[in-house]
């Protein structure tokens, strides 16, 4: 069976999943420097190596989901689901922009994840099976 490149909303989703990832690697930074100009271990060290974590998971999840493994689809899925509580405290604790830029590429992944082609392509119907060669009709008789 051959399988089928990802849609283009699948590729857009995945590219999208990769630079929430680079954002959550780039917050790890500052966090652990932070952290470290405190001059010891606290809360900036863990929080950043969760970050960290979390941020090599998530570009890892959406490189593939750009070079088509389905099992991408649905960890960007289930980080996103994870994402709407984030973004709802960020709007409503005085950091509205940075939630409401969250919440526009929160929605734009979901929207991304269900479009009909992507939900065929995550299901296998668009793979083709290859053709069985015609059968020899003068052996058959």
């Amino acid at each position: 069976m051959v399988t089928a490149p990802p849609p283009p909303a699948l590729r857009v989703a995945g590219a999208l999943l990769a630079l929430q990832g680079v954002g959550l690697l780039i917050s790890a930074t500052v966090l652990a420097f932070r952290g470290l100009q405190a001059g010891g271990v606290d809360g900036g060290l863990v929080i950043g190596s969760w970050f960290a974590i979390a941020g090599v998971a998530l570009t890892t999840a959406g490189v593939c989901l750009v070079r088509g493994r389905r099992w991408a689809r649905s960890f960007g899925l289930v980080i996103q689901l994870l994402l709407v509580p984030v973004v709802w405290s960020l709007t409503t604790t005085g950091q509205g922009t940075i939630g409401a830029l969250l919440g526009v590429v929160v929605v734009a992944v979901l929207l991304l994840l269900f479009t009909p082609a992507s939900v065929r392509w995550w299901r296998g119907l668009d793979d083709e099976t290859p053709a069985e060669p015609p059968a020899d009709r003068k052996r058959a008789r």
